[in-house]
């Protein structure tokens, strides 16, 4: 990105307040384990005022000169039991999700942004996952009234499914990332 397109971005871009932070914070929920830097929202709370006119300092710095700290990225992975196949085998390792717990303060950075440029990121209408109030199984809604539609006046349906929930698992990410 040349010089001039990125201060014309920053600019833009920079003018997150206090107050961002405020509000990013209190979208985190409470009682949530800390990441590799052991913080939690719970410390960021109860802290001085003084604390989140630090972070919007901060995170106009990073908006400003286009540089994230390296502690934003990193995070502490961890194994719970949480089952991605409740019908699989308890005792197979396949089963249990990993999770990864990033620092608290890249969170609020992350609902910084989001709160504040949300109106830009838009997302195609036919997406239903990862999406607020929305969920797959809106998207199951549109099959099953086709399939009741054409049965109920006596026609045959046939479907054809693929079932990828596994797909992503199997996925080697770095190939993926070299190869974009």
């Amino acid at each position: 990105m040349s010089s001039i397109t990125w201060n014309r971005f920053a600019a833009l871009f920079v003018l997150l307040f206090v107050d961002h932070s405020e509000n990013s914070l209190h979208s985190l929920k409470l009682g949530k384990s800390g990441g590799i830097d052991g913080l939690t929202k719970e410390n960021i709370l109860y802290s001085h005022p003084a604390v989140l006119v630090h972070l919007k300092l901060l995170f106009n710095m990073i908006c400003t000169h286009g540089f994230v700290p390296d502690n934003f990225g990193m995070g502490a992975c961890i194994i719970v039991a949480v089952f991605k196949d409740r019908l699989g085998d308890v005792c197979s390792a396949n089963n249990y999700r990993p999770v990864t717990l990033s620092p608290v303060i890249s969170k609020i950075f992350e609902y910084c942004v989001l709160h504040k440029y949300k109106h830009l990121f838009i997302s195609d209408e036919l997406q239903f996952g990862f999406k607020k109030n929305s969920s797959c199984s809106h998207s199951l809604f549109v099959p099953s009234q086709v399939v009741d539609y054409f049965t109920q006046h006596g026609s045959s349906v046939y479907l054809a499914s693929l079932d990828v929930s596994k797909a992503f698992d199997r996925v080697h990410m770095l190939n993926v990332l070299i190869n974009y």
